[in-house]
């Protein structure tokens, strides 16, 4: 096994998916309630990636991995006002709790609401 070429192969995934994370927030930061996703990367052994996978692989890969780890920055945006009466935004913590159409519900930060063409919010 070339332990080289894995150590980048695994690089360069990360790295990928960094550029698909960072290329989300871009195009989605202008939707009222999005959140960014922050990226941090940390090391894995070998070992450890193999134990989940295939024990016999466990000696063969004796060194270290990077790894992805994506969370969501749930800090307060900015408030805009709007001109729909309807539209409302949180402070501080919390989700606005809303039951879609198979009567679940669904948790949102958006504030944008609006009646449809039933009356329904």
């Amino acid at each position: 096994v070339n332990l080289a070429l894995y150590e980048n192969a695994s690089a360069l995934r990360g790295l990928e998916q960094y550029q698909n994370v960072i290329a989300n927030n871009i195009a989605a930061s202008h939707v009222a309630g999005f959140k960014k996703v922050a990226v941090s990367f940390e090391a894995v052994d070998g070992g450890e990636i193999a134990r989940s996978t295939h024990d016999r692989l466990k000696n063969e890969m004796p060194g270290s991995f990077p790894v992805m780890k994506n969370q969501v920055d749930f800090e307060e945006g900015e408030l805009r006002q709007s001109n729909n009466p309807m539209d409302m935004a949180l402070r501080g913590e919390g989700f606005f709790g809303l039951i879609n159409a198979n009567g679940d519900v669904a948790y949102t930060r958006d504030g944008q609401f609006y009646l449809n063409a039933d009356g329904i919010m």
